[in-house]
């Protein structure tokens, strides 16, 4: 029964290829699962790349080869502790558990990445265009000023997407210190 453990934990250096390809994978591939998830809690704002929405076959294989690390770095790196300490069958299932749970914790905090960046170019967009329409001296309607800002930045990331400059556009845009003034804080400064 624990034979396949040993020899798979042997293999000792394989669970640290396996959480690696997994980050690397969920960080820069998995990632519009988050956004749509965004998505369905009523953010309609963020924007899913063209290469997950044209084929379902795509979606299946990164789905698939997510399930496929997650069980393969779980199990290698109890069965790689149960080859280190001798332990029994049960505590080997107790480390599965453990190390299942990481997984969950650290899939959650990888593929927030890419989510993450395109909240800030949205933030980003809107206090840019609330700048313009201050400057412009136009009133500040909510539901125009989102709208606008929807658009604009779905239009820039769609175009970003098609030259393939996805990831260095957002990263770009949402590290950038050209924040927009606040006209308004101008004012109340007595500027």
């Amino acid at each position: 029964m624990t034979d396949w453990i040993e020899t798979l934990g042997k293999l000792f250096w394989l669970p640290l290829v396996f959480w690696v390809g997994l980050f690397f994978e969920v960080r820069y591939l998995a990632y519009p699962l988050a956004i749509k998830k965004q998505i369905r809690k009523g953010k309609t704002w963020f924007y899913v790349p063209v290469w997950w929405q044209k084929s379902s076959f795509t979606r299946f294989l990164v789905t698939s080869l997510t399930w496929f690390l997650v069980v393969s770095a779980v199990l290698t790196s109890a069965a790689t502790l149960y080859w280190l300490l001798p332990m029994t069958v049960y505590l080997f299932l107790f480390w599965v558990i453990i190390f299942a749970v990481a997984a969950k914790f650290g899939i959650r905090w990888a593929i927030s990445y890419v989510p993450r960046l395109e909240t800030e170019c949205y933030f980003f967009e809107y206090r840019r265009l609330v700048y313009w329409y201050q400057k412009a001296g136009k009133p500040l309607v909510e539901s125009d000023l989102r709208n606008r800002c929807t658009w604009s930045l779905q239009n820039d990331l769609r175009h970003a997407d098609a030259k393939h400059r996805f990831y260095q556009y957002i990263k770009a845009m949402a590290y950038s210190r050209k924040v927009p003034e606040d006209l308004d804080a101008e004012v109340f400064n007595g500027n």
